[in-house]
């Protein structure tokens, strides 16, 4: 709705037709322009893609080899040029907020969603049954929390399934005994826990925490754009989505913007002295570079990112800083 403001549309409709959610537009010169949004789950944006139904595919996870293979026809699905990041989201594990526990690592959850562990009292909670509720097989978050916490685990036969986040928050959070996970948008009336990675300390899911990544369970959320076909009106809204305006609106709406923020570095007090000297006084960027798998090329957004942080540095009030990579 933004992009098509930004483009000079007015007079911009909105309508639910079966699982779609459609948007018409109407410019200056009177021409129409109409989008369609329909949202079933990552896995069927490459099907869509596969099948030219769709322009953009959106995925809350990365593609996988086999969709790069599947859409080779249309160019590398795999490359910057074909995929942008345009927000970041936490996957939120969530509780009933009368649940006394505020943290779990994730080997303990791996044992809870996959039904190893089935009280509460085994992790440090009361003692009452753990009733699972996950997202469906076609959620491109459960394929992101599959992943990063149960690999090759399978989900407990008796969790109760939902292809809606806020469906799910919602039982949670009438629940005593019940968790699940949600989009990081969509906690609500349910209580996020802090989650641990081995012996890291446990880190609750925030706004800066999931923009820099340290929070185990941040994800990335995907556009795809098939190089050889895209049209130009859809790289046009692609890229509104990963401008600066783009990311204001990812931020209204819940998610994680990739624009660039300080904040006090938070130092433990088993850090080296020597690091405490070079960091005093420093702030640290909402920003970690990442390469891909065995290599040293920077991954697609961290190839954006470059990008922004040259423009962070450009402005005005940041003239005569030094950035420190560590």
């Amino acid at each position: 709705k933004k992009w098509l403001q930004k483009e000079g549309y007015a007079q911009i409709t909105e309508k639910h037709d079966r699982s779609a959610h459609i948007l018409t537009g109407i410019n200056r010169a009177g021409k129409t322009l109409t989008v369609g949004l329909e949202a079933l789950g990552s896995s069927t944006a490459f099907t869509a893609l596969e099948s030219q139904t769709a322009h953009i595919g959106m995925s809350s996870r990365a593609i996988t080899s086999g969709e790069v293979d599947a859409l080779k026809k249309f160019g590398r699905c795999d490359t910057a040029a074909c995929e942008y990041v345009i927000a970041l989201d936490g996957i939120a594990v969530i509780v009933n907020p009368k649940n006394p526990l505020q943290s779990l690592d994730k080997a303990s959850l791996r044992r809870i969603f996959s039904g190893e562990v089935k009280n509460w009292s085994q992790v440090g909670g009361k003692d009452a049954p753990i009733h699972v509720y996950a997202l469906d097989g076609n959620s491109g978050t459960y394929d992101t929390f599959k992943s990063l916490v149960l690999g090759k685990s399978a989900l407990v036969a008796g969790a109760k399934r939902h292809a809606s986040h806020p469906a799910i928050a919602e039982m949670v959070a009438k629940d005593p005994a019940g968790i699940g996970f949600v989009g990081l948008p969509f906690v609500n009336d349910s209580k996020a826990l802090a989650i641990a990675d081995g012996e890291a300390r446990a880190i609750v899911p925030e706004s800066f925490t999931v923009a820099t990544e340290d929070y185990v369970l941040a994800r990335r959320l995907f556009f795809y754009l098939p190089e050889v076909t895209a049209s130009p009106l859809a790289r046009q809204f692609v890229e509104f989505a990963v401008s600066d305006a783009g990311q204001d609106v990812a931020e209204e709406v819940g998610f994680i913007s990739q624009a660039l923020i300080a904040s006090e570095i938070s130092v433990g007090s088993d850090a080296p002295e020597e690091y405490r000297t070079l960091i005093r006084g420093a702030q640290r960027l909402s920003l970690n570079f990442r390469f891909l798998p065995g290599t040293p090329t920077l991954d697609n957004k961290a190839q954006r990112d470059v990008r922004r942080l040259k423009a962070y540095m450009a402005r005005p009030q940041n003239k005569g800083k030094e950035l420190m990579l560590y």
